[in-house]
């Protein structure tokens, strides 16, 4: 039997489906999707938190040592100590 996967699913917080329209109309500036990439090579570990603005597609890539919720955590916090506080709405 082939185990499921389940990382990178979240059922908390309010569901993408139901985001305001200004935000799924990317007619605001200021909101953010955020995601983890990992490495596909051998036994590599490298890994990244990316950044996706919705409105202007700025996309930002900070490196993290590992995949862990702490990693994650640090890298939101270096992206909010990096840009200025309008900047970040959601």
């Amino acid at each position: 039997r082939e185990s499921q996967e389940t990382r990178g699913k979240f059922n908390i917080g309010t569901p993408i489906s139901k985001r305001p329209k200004s935000v799924k109309n990317r007619k605001e500036f200021g909101h953010w999707e955020l995601d983890t990439v990992v490495s596909s090579r051998g036994k590599s570990k490298g890994c990244f938190a990316s950044f996706a603005e919705r409105k202007s597609r700025i996309y930002i890539a900070l490196p993290m040592p590992n995949r862990s919720k702490v990693a994650m955590q640090t890298a939101i916090e270096d992206l909010r100590e990096n840009l200025p506080k309008e900047a970040l709405k959601s």
